[in-house]
């Protein structure tokens, strides 16, 4: 990787909307860190943020499965790109069939002013970051081969 390790490198939260009865927090779709290392080439070259956050943190050009339930579910998404810290967030109903997986694309949206002229298009501007990526999720079948293929980071 050039430059800054974490350049390319974001985190992608997803949760049901129930609470845990126990914890009293939403339900976390993520599986556990042993899942995710079958899907790179190499774990010594990750960047470190994605080696101590497996489960959370990503890398830009890999596609990621992770298992959810059948049927009618409220999720909770959240996308944050690591080294600009900006964000995007989508709370959204789906009604996934069974043979179907959700696929996210995640949609760069920018400053709302590329060229602020006033103080209140300058604050939006700086709110923005808050709002910067667009996130929309479709349902697929799932393809007759499972043709995972491991990401290789260099």
């Amino acid at each position: 990787m050039r430059g800054d390790e974490n350049e390319h490198v974001y985190q992608l939260f997803i949760f049901f909307a129930d609470r845990n009865p126990l914890l009293e927090i939403p339900s976390s779709v993520h599986p556990e860190s042993e899942y995710w290392e079958s899907y790179y080439s190499d774990i010594k070259n990750l960047p470190q943020a994605v080696k101590s956050d497996i489960r959370f943190a990503f890398v830009e050009g890999c596609e990621y499965r992770m298992p959810t339930n059948v049927g009618k579910n409220e999720y909770r998404f959240s996308f944050v790109s690591y080294g600009a810290a900006h964000t995007g967030r989508l709370e959204t109903t789906l009604d996934l069939p069974p043979n179907h997986s959700i696929r996210l694309k995640i949609i760069e949206k920018g400053a709302p002013y590329p060229n602020p002229q006033t103080a209140e298009e300058r604050y939006a501007n700086q709110r923005s970051k808050f709002d910067w990526y667009e996130i929309i999720p479709t349902i697929e079948a799932n393809p007759s081969e499972d043709l995972k293929k491991p990401c290789i980071v260099k």
